[in-house]
């Protein structure tokens, strides 16, 4: 009977950590349609290695830098801004 309720366990733990990856990997932006499906495909057929390196992989992306949202205006020259580099306006 214990071996039965572990075995339950870990293909109910494995299911559930399949479709929160399914998840992320299928409302993540920096992926195309292809990709996705590729990962899903992946996800679902190798049982334990496959989820975790599609939740590490969408946390890596998640915690970079926010390409879509930052502000460039940062990397325009000052100089640019204040009549040149010589000073005069």
């Amino acid at each position: 009977m214990t071996t039965t309720m572990f075995l339950i366990g870990s293909i109910s733990f494995l299911f559930c950590l399949n479709v929160y990856a399914s998840y992320k990997c299928l409302s993540s932006d920096f992926s195309d349609t292809t990709q996705k499906v590729v990962q899903c495909i992946l996800l679902w057929t190798i049982p334990l290695l496959g989820p975790l390196l599609v939740i590490y992989f969408a946390k890596a992306m998640d915690t970079g830098p926010d390409y879509k949202t930052s502000d460039a205006t940062h990397y325009i020259d000052s100089s640019a801004t204040h009549g040149g580099s010589n000073g005069s306006s």
